[in-house]
């Protein structure tokens, strides 16, 4: 058993306090008082029988009185949610704070699954195939534990029981737990019901059986729906595609297609042989037309449409995507659009998961309509890409390679 890097966390009272994309407090809604009754020519009724004070009140004192009538206690209406509920939860912070971690026993009494070198090379064997997961959850009001369990002998030790880390903390209201990843469909190293544990621990959610039993079957249905789909044989790109007659690069494409001038100071292989047991023999060349980094495969273009709020902000986008694009290039195109629009990290796993979302959807619908197999779905044999009448959007698609025209 590995031996605890850490004791204490204080991740699940920052995510219940501050606010994030992950836990969203379920305040109820402010009331809205009615609004008061007007005469005729538009000015506001005063009804005397709403008065204000008390009979009691003018008498000889040198406090002030106390409002009791309706119209007073329709102002307090107004902002229910002033209390410490409706203040500290959801407060953006924009630096570290100090909260008052916590302590829990599973932190020392969990097992760790050992990573063996056999069970590593064969997920490593495994193909990645990753489906978009999004887990919804309800989370009931409930009372959270006291950040250290308070001891019998708490006298005996000089122990104040109402000290932050023996006190309770305060009642946490009703929240929504909406959380979004990527899954490998072929994982062997976890399972669904060991991440959701996991989950379920990390935040300190109340009656952790049943939160682990719906995480991990909201995950399993999820893999279930789209795995079908996202093992089709239509869908899968061919990595080691051959180009016939590959045509020379243009000068506005130079970059990406030429390679550089190679000299003795910047060798185009290297050889790195380690000492010790055995030798790591370590080459590296330069990328060809033929590879799939450079080439992807732009068959079967469509357009995705993305609708992301995140943090009170919402990001829309409309862009062409291939359904044959390999796994990775969504995380590649979010970090470049997060970095020119200035987001943070959180937005780059959201964007990402947002297009494998829509692309699995529609790779879904095709299968179903029957289009690009029989010819007799809603697509016939391409998928809409919105383009004019006739014509083809975007750069055009050459079966030998790529073209400069439009």
């Amino acid at each position: 058993m590995a031996p605890i890097q850490g004791y204490l966390t204080s991740y699940s009272p920052r995510l219940r306090q501050y606010a994030n994309a992950l836990l969203t407090p379920s305040i109820p809604p402010s009331q809205i008082a009615p609004g008061a009754r007007t005469t005729k020519r538009g000015t506001i009724a005063v009804n005397y029988a709403e008065d204000g004070y008390d009979d009691d009140d003018f008498d000889d004192s040198e406090g002030p009185r106390r409002p009791t009538g309706l119209r007073s206690l329709r102002r307090e209406e107004l902002n229910p949610d002033r209390g410490p509920a409706g203040e500290k939860l959801g407060k953006e912070i924009f630096q570290p704070v100090d909260v008052q971690p916590n302590f829990r026993e599973w932190v020392i009494k969990k097992v760790l699954k050992p990573a063996r070198k056999k069970q590593l090379g064969t997920q490593a064997q495994l193909p990645l195939t990753l489906v978009p997961i999004r887990i919804d959850l309800e989370v009931p009001a409930y009372q959270p534990a006291e950040p250290f369990p308070l001891p019998r002998n708490y006298l005996e030790l000089g122990i104040n029981p109402a000290s932050p880390a023996y006190r309770k903390p305060e009642p946490a209201p009703p929240y929504r737990i909406k959380d979004t990843f990527l899954w490998n469909l072929h994982e062997a190293l976890t399972t669904p019901e060991e991440f959701a544990t996991a989950m379920v621990r990390d935040l300190d959610l109340p009656n952790q059986q049943a939160m682990i039993v719906a995480i991990s079957n909201q995950l399993r249905q999820q893999l279930e729906e789209y795995a079908g789909v996202a093992l089709h044989p239509l869908f899968q790109s061919s990595l080691n595609r051959t180009i016939t007659n590959p045509q020379t690069a243009l000068s506005s494409r130079g970059a990406s297609a030429t390679p550089g001038a190679t000299s003795a100071a910047t060798p185009a292989s290297v050889v790195d042989a380690t000492p010790g047991k055995g030798n790591l023999l370590i080459t590296s060349q330069q990328l060809t037309l033929a590879d799939n980094e450079l080439n992807p495969d732009d068959a079967y273009r469509c357009v995705v449409n993305l609708n992301i709020n995140l943090h009170n902000r919402l990001y829309t986008d409309k862009f062409e995507w291939s359904l044959l694009h390999s796994q990775g290039l969504a995380e590649e195109f979010a970090r470049v659009t997060c970095a020119d629009l200035g987001l943070g990290p959180e937005w780059v796993s959201a964007v990402a998961h947002g297009i494998y979302e829509a692309v699995l959807k529609l790779k879904k619908e095709v299968c179903e309509s029957g289009g690009l197999i029989s010819g007799l779905g809603g697509y016939g044999n391409e998928i809409d890409n919105q383009a004019a009448n006739g014509q083809e959007a975007g750069w055009r698609y050459d079966p030998d390679g790529y073209v400069n025209a439009v």
